[in-house]
């Protein structure tokens, strides 16, 4: 059973007696005994209580512990689990702690006699020469409270283990939902409960979870019923309320809090930002190693002192308060609130200065939250958002070079929709079966988007509807005017309307071209993995596949991405009676964005050796940050003669249904040798929809698309972590462009039957394997992440449950 189904449904689920989904409050301090040394198993609730029980089993399943005790607040649970420890043992904390924890340690049980020592547990080197002779063991946060510092669970865990001591774990900036300390090699975690397991702010609670060791529970449970800080059955039941939404709670407060972080990097206030999710961050590697999620406790130090009163007093939406991980934003001053008992000189060497804010971040819409913390950081005044894009839920409008976006205002789209499209005649959904699929599976396969193509375009095309007449259509100069205007907008290139061919879609010029600019029995150059209708096109037509295949390698990172053979390039041509070579750029599958060096180089081979080149540019509008598309026609003058250029809105603007496309020629002979080609075949008219969508995009829909690519590269992002944190054997390669993903799945050591039955029937997702796209593809999949993030997020869970059960 997956976590997020162990939240919802705990261990016994409902009263099984009345058939009660919602699990039962036994509000009662006693119970009836049926007779003389008979009990229905619960005596006392400070024992044992129904409530209680089917609290503590579902936190021990979370956290997969044998056994887990419920507190009456997470300092219970801490003072607990030191009860267990005798004078003169030596206990190793982490510096960087919660002051309560601290102030528990440093002015009761030192008391005891029970010696006490803070090293940085971040550091392995330090944790091993804290270990004295008479060390039992060793206690950590990860990430702590409030640095963000990240201990390695399973490195300390080794450690302690060799004297047989305990790694005592406090899991509360995490939970079981993100991480799993005991399955690290973890003793003992506790919890604050109050914090994300309860999640509403309404109930102090505390847990002490056990790994399997049966002297130490027992300990516990005799302390326990002892002492009789239990907690009650009333929020016990609150509790049990609280998990049944962890997952959902914890994934949104994460995603918010990615945003917010990335944010407060921009900010000219900030100085540093402490946030696990944040790549720079030292300790980025060893979390997600350990751990399926970052969270959502950010640290933030400001560059004046006296900006933290100006903040704490100005939020209006986060509230200034102590605690955390409720579904409200909270800000804190560590300083003077959660670390005031911790020495000021230790502190000061831990960075937990007057300058410094623990933030919380809450459930809430992250544009509201950023808004309320800009207001604090800046007061009332306006704010224009430039260089800060926030995709997470509803999309921000975001400025890129060469774009022309109004700066003033910002627009939402509403991406995170999720529309049924089934019934509605689409390719994508409509006919797995007819395609050897089951009817269940998920669809993220064919380059067709899951979203609502740009308002601008619905409208436009709605009237169109509504005129009531549908008869032949042909663009009249305002449509070369839009198509000529984003062409020099977003690509430099100055074209004319003479050189366009219009056509109802880039295969069917595709074909045009190799009929019309080769002859049967000539060789046509493509480069392997590709996009596979290039191969199929060439072989109907009577030509010959001639692949030059493109080399995965590592780049000077130490990332995989794919090169060109330029040698075997030309060799290829040479031999082979080479005609036409057709280019894919951006290209698909392997999502490069071929550099100005790697374009020149091949496109001088193409003029040395007469080879006309296809290119194919359908995916030019997708081409992310630091990475330009460049045209490549419009590199040389020369190339201009030897190219076709197909381009597209279908891909940018979602309209494939429309049937439109631009094939743009610049040598004037081949223009019309094609011209003929296709008036053999029979197509002169522009459809009136697609003629219509194609205009209304060019001229209206850039600031939807630039909206668009913010919420896809966080998709982009999302696939990354997961993958990175959860399926590790996956790797994706990197895209430079497109909104299709390249996964190689070599790692996982299946062939690739095997691989397509566990995506096919036990994941039930329906991808692109990777021999669609050429030999080179055996062991890859291609995925298109072009849909909501709940449809990609139950995805990818998907997949990992196949893969790990």
């Amino acid at each position: 059973m997956r976590q997020e189904t162990r939240c919802v449904h705990g261990v016994k689920g409902f009263d099984k007696e009345t058939g009660a989904i919602s699990f039962p409050i036994y509000q009662s301090a006693t119970f009836r005994h049926p007779g003389l040394n008979q009990s229905t198993g619960y005596d006392y609730s400070r024992v044992l209580n129904p409530t209680r029980e089917e609290l503590e089993n579902t936190v021990a399943l979370l956290e997969e512990g044998k056994k887990a005790f419920a507190y009456s607040s997470g300092m219970a649970a801490i003072s607990a689990v030191l009860s267990l420890f005798q004078p003169g043992d030596h206990i190793l904390f982490s510096d960087d702690l919660y002051g309560g924890t601290f102030r528990i340690a440093n002015e009761v049980y030192k008391n005891y006699g029970i010696d006490f020592e803070l090293i940085d547990t971040s550091n392995l080197i330090e944790v091993e020469q804290g270990i004295k002779a008479n060390t039992v063991a060793i206690f950590i946060e990860t990430p702590s409270n409030p640095m963000m510092k990240v201990a390695d669970i399973e490195e300390i865990a080794k450690l302690i283990h060799k004297i047989n001591g305990l790694l005592i774990v406090d899991n509360t900036f995490l939970s079981p939902y993100f991480q799993k300390p005991l399955i690290h090699g973890a003793d003992i975690v506790v919890h604050s409960g109050t914090k994300y397991l309860g999640g509403h702010n309404d109930v102090i609670a505390g847990f002490a979870i056990i790994k399997d060791n049966d002297e130490i529970i027992e300990k516990l449970r005799k302390n326990y019923i002892t002492v009789g800080a239990i907690l009650s059955p009333n929020d016990s039941w609150l509790m049990i309320r609280g998990i049944k939404t962890l997952a959902v709670r914890l994934d949104r407060q994460e995603q918010n809090a990615v945003t917010i972080a990335n944010w407060l990097k921009t900010r000219k206030e900030v100085d540093k930002v402490y946030f696990v999710g944040l790549k720079e961050h030292e300790g980025h590697e060893i979390h997600i190693k350990q751990a399926r999620g970052f969270g959502s406790m950010i640290s933030f130090t400001v560059k004046d002192s006296s900006l933290v009163e100006q903040i704490l007093s100005r939020v209006k939406i986060v509230y200034f308060a102590e605690s955390l991980g409720g579904v409200e934003s909270l800000i804190t001053y560590p300083m003077k609130q959660t670390h005031e008992a911790t020495p000021s000189e230790l502190c000061q060497k831990l960075g937990i200065s007057d300058t410094l804010l623990r933030l919380s971040v809450g459930i809430e819409d992250v544009e509201d939250l950023i808004e309320d913390l800009t207001q604090a950081f800046e007061g009332e005044k306006s704010v224009k958002e430039e260089h800060f894009h926030t995709p997470l839920f509803e999309c921000r409008q975001s400025r890129q070079m060469g774009a022309s976006v109004n700066e003033e205002h910002f627009h939402t789209y509403n991406f995170d929709e999720v529309i049924d499209r089934r019934n509605t005649n689409s390719v994508k959904h409509d006919f797995a079966v007819e395609r050897g699929k089951s009817e269940d599976v998920m669809p993220f396969w064919v380059a067709d988007m899951d979203f609502r193509s740009a308002p601008a375009i619905v409208e436009k095309m709605k009237e169109k509807a509504e005129f009531g007449i549908y008869g032949y259509s042909d663009p009249k100069q305002s449509y070369f005017d839009s198509v000529i205007s984003w062409m020099e907008r977003r690509h430099g290139w100055q074209t004319k309307k003479e050189w366009y061919i219009y056509t109802p879609g880039v295969i069917f010029a595709l074909g045009i071209a190799i009929r019309s600019l080769t002859k049967e029995g000539d060789g046509i150059l493509i480069q392997k993995p590709v996009y596979y209708p290039f191969q199929s096109m060439i072989q109907k037509n009577n030509r010959v596949v001639i692949n030059n295949p493109l080399h995965l390698v590592e780049d000077e990172d130490g990332m995989e991405t794919y090169k060109m053979d330029t040698l075997d390039f030309e060799q290829k041509i040479i031999q082979n009676n080479v005609k036409m070579f057709i280019l894919c750029n951006p290209h698909n599958p392997v999502g490069r964005v071929w550099s100005k060096e790697e374009l020149e180089t091949i496109g001088d081979i193409c003029l040395k050796h007469n080879v006309i080149v296809v290119s194919d540019e359908i995916h030019a509008d997708f081409v992310y940050e630091p990475y330009r598309h460049i045209v490549f026609s419009n590199m040389k003058e020369e190339y201009k003669d030897i190219t076709v250029t197909l381009t597209s809105p279908s891909k940018t603007f979602n309209l494939a249904g429309t049937q439109v496309s631009n094939t743009i020629v610049c040598n004037q002979a081949i223009r019309d040798i094609m011209k003929i080609e296709q008036e053999k075949i029979g197509y002169d008219n522009l459809g009136l929809f697609g003629l219509t969508a194609a205009q209304t995009a060019y001229s209206e829909g850039e600031e939807w698309l630039e909206s668009l690519k913010t919420y896809l590269q966080e998709n982009m992002r999302y696939v990354e972590e997961f993958l990175k944190i959860r399926i590790p054997e996956i790797k994706l390669i990197k895209p430079e462009g497109t909104y299709l993903l390249w996964l190689d799945c070599r790692g996982l050591g299946l062939s690739d039957k095997e691989l397509d039955t566990i995506i096919l029937e036990k994941a039930k997702l329906w991808l692109d394997h990777g021999i669609m796209f050429g030999e080179e593809g055996s062991g890859f999949q291609r995925i298109n992440i072009a849909t909501s993030r709940v449809n990609l997020e139950k995805a990818l869970e998907s997949l990992e449950y196949a893969l790990k059960h």
